[in-house]
């Protein structure tokens, strides 16, 4: 079957038919390959990339609103190359600190603070210090990063019972974590 029109693409696809989704694969497949190529300049993260741009477009086809087959499908190719390139950054920039020794966020992560009697000074330590940046914030925003934190409650919940808006908690729980992480950071 033959699809030419913008619309038969939209209904074949809305519709579940295979056949137009093998013929806009075979059809798109090396162009968004090549295309993709462009930016991650790595031909097998290229291949996945394009791999899951397909699967994307038909998880969501019915949900999809669009004119141009061929654009919706670079759209999507060049912002899953971008979110590709974003992690890479961050992977790097990680793999780097280890490489320069800072490795305390790994050290923390891999600590047993209850298990083992050499960490409970360093817990109690990082405890102190926790609560000393608490005390140091206005009392609305470490009544919320606790109520966050501790009780585990979602932003949503948090503003329903303090009568607030949700913003107003990521606000406040923004601020605590901001003191937070700059205080840790030693």
């Amino acid at each position: 079957m033959i699809y030419s029109e913008t619309n038969t693409w939209l209904k074949a696809l809305q519709a579940g038919d295979g056949e137009a989704y093998k013929y806009l694969f075979s059809t798109y497949y090396d162009r968004l390959q090549r295309y993709a190529l462009h930016f991650v300049l790595d031909e097998s993260a290229a291949h996945d990339i394009v791999q899951d741009s397909f699967v994307q477009l038909w998880e969501k086809r019915d949900a999809i609103v669009f004119t141009s087959v061929q654009g919706l499908l670079f759209k999507i190719v060049r912002n899953n190359c971008l979110n590709y390139l974003r992690h890479q950054v961050i992977r790097n920039q990680y793999f780097q600190s280890l490489a320069d020794g800072d490795d305390s966020l790994e050290r923390l992560y891999n600590t047993d603070f209850f298990y083992h009697s050499d960490t409970e000074l360093l817990y109690k330590e990082l405890q102190q210090e926790i609560d000393e940046v608490l005390g140091e914030l206005p009392e609305r925003s470490k009544e919320i990063f606790e109520i966050s934190r501790l009780e585990g409650l979602k932003n949503r919940e948090i503003a329903e019972r303090l009568g607030i808006s949700i913003k107003i908690v990521e606000r406040h729980i923004g601020r605590a974590l901001q003191l937070l992480t700059k205080r840790l950071k030693k």
